[in-house]
């Protein structure tokens, strides 16, 4: 985990900490989207880290879990919501919900 990054929201679910670090300044993105999210295991170890958003210029801004599809939901700036897997962090599906 990069100690440089503030966490915004964390969520316990079954054995990992789902961490979304606090977003960048817009202004200071890279052209290609970045990724904020980590899972962190009891010994506090990066077991993954969530694929980044497919737009450019884009971070997550907020997650929430869906329990019954063991999905994690993240919402990018970009206005997409991502549906990811959490067994490895990789994007599942993502639509416009702007």
């Amino acid at each position: 985990m990069n100690s440089d990054f503030k966490i915004k929201k964390s969520i316990n679910y079954g054995k990992l900490n789902i961490q979304l670090l606090e977003p960048q300044s817009p202004y200071s993105l890279p052209y290609d989207s970045i990724s904020n999210i980590n899972a962190i295991d009891s010994d506090g170890n990066v077991v993954w880290k969530a694929e980044a958003p497919k737009s450019h210029y884009s971070q997550y801004y907020d997650i929430s879990v869906d329990a019954n599809l063991n999905l994690l939901i993240a919402i990018a700036g970009s206005g997409y919501r991502y549906l990811i897997n959490m067994e490895n962090g990789k994007i599942i599906d993502y639509y416009l919900v702007k």
